[in-house]
């Protein structure tokens, strides 16, 4: 008898689970990324969004499937999680920029000292090309002078 429950159970879940539209899915991911985002780090953030990908490509896939309702939920689910993104890469964003504020008076000094010091650093450091270098070092000497 227990194992005749229990199989009614697991086929009830399964049935209830597999139940569970993608529209909804995608809006109950969103609301616990909402939640708990003030607390992410960069490899949860890869990690939603790896999610967040995958159950968009299921719910496109199968988009004439859904009711209108299910489809304005999903593009409202969609919505708020670009606005988390945007969120949290305006706050990576202004951290990054208060740390190069504190390095701002320094790169200053190392400009005015050693000229092939400050085109390393542009180099390695933010990817640049030699020909935006010069250009960027000529623009700063006629502003300098």
């Amino acid at each position: 008898m227990r194992k005749i429950v229990a199989i009614i159970t697991a086929v009830l879940l399964l049935g209830a689970a597999a139940g569970c539209s993608v529209p909804a899915r995608l809006n109950n991911f969103v609301n616990r990324t909402e939640r708990y985002s003030y607390r992410y780090s960069i490899r949860d953030w890869q990690y939603s969004l790896d999610r967040y990908e995958y159950l968009v490509r299921k719910y496109i896939n199968n988009y004439p499937r859904y009711t209108t309702a299910q489809k304005r939920m999903a593009m409202n689910a969609i919505g708020r999680y670009h606005a988390l993104l945007v969120k949290a890469g305006l706050k990576e964003g202004a951290g990054l920029l208060y740390e190069l504020r504190e390095y701002a008076g320094g790169l200053q000094d190392i400009f005015r000292q050693d000229v092939r010091a400050f085109v390393d650093f542009l180099r390695d450091v933010l990817g640049m090309g030699d020909d935006r270098i010069f250009e960027l070092r000529d623009r700063l000497y006629k502003e300098l002078k």
